[in-house]
């Protein structure tokens, strides 16, 4: 600690005091930058509890590491018993800055455990959030890996398919000259048997003819 082990009572400050300091007759201490602005002129009142400070020794601009001879003159010519009363006076000026300081330490420690609690949990809720989260992307992965899964089945299953449908259209394509050969050779099979029916017809009906006209021939031969 500096020079005294204050701090200064202002509650936006609260930095260590050393060299000059203000101090009030409530007990209460301001570095000299707080205290000047407030305490410099009299009557004012106490930053720390706005006690009325209306006597010229109500608020002094002290020396917090005073030379020797300030500390042999300040009491000299002094009773024992006003020294003394001094001195407590003194202490117990002390004595209330360092109970505050425990006060003031104690609400510290206090908040920063309420906020570490707070924040705790609330890191806790989000690193469960996060878990539940993360558990539900793992199961939607699951999903996708078996979609996948089935897919990739499916589209084996297609592939087999495909490939058994190209073989049969290979075969087909090996097989149409042979049955185009047929074709052919079965048309032409027809028209033979076609041309062979109606020679046959024709020879026929020209044989019928003839034995006509040879019947009508010996008719008419015979009649005459």
């Amino acid at each position: 600690m500096d020079s005294g082990g204050f701090f200064c009572n202002n509650k936006e400050c609260r930095k260590s005091i050393s060299g000059r300091a203000w101090a009030t007759v409530c007990s209460h201490v301001f570095c000299h930058s707080c205290g000047s602005k407030t305490l410099d002129k009299i009557p004012t009142s106490c930053p720390a509890c706005d006690t009325l400070l209306k006597k010229q020794f109500e608020a002094l601009n002290l020396d917090l590491d005073p030379s020797d001879e300030f500390k042999s003159m300040i009491v000299a010519g002094l009773r024992p018993e006003t020294i003394l009363e001094i001195a407590q006076r003194g202490m117990s000026f002390w004595t209330y800055q360092k109970y505050q300081d425990l006060l003031f330490n104690e609400a510290t420690i206090q908040a920063l455990t309420e906020n570490n609690e707070i924040l705790e949990k609330h890191y806790q809720d989000l690193i469960e959030k996060r878990e539940r989260d993360l558990n539900g992307l793992k199961s939607q992965l699951e999903n996708r890996v078996q979609d996948i899964e089935r897919l990739q089945k499916r589209v084996s299953e297609l592939t087999e398919i495909l490939a058994e449908k190209a073989r049969q259209h290979q075969k087909l394509q090996t097989m149409e000259p042979f049955e185009s050969d047929l074709l052919e050779n079965g048309s032409a099979i027809s028209f033979v048997v076609f041309m062979s029916y109606s020679l046959f017809l024709v020879s026929y009906y020209l044989c019928a003819y003839v034995r006509f006209l040879s019947t009508s021939f010996f008719v008419f031969i015979w009649r005459f």
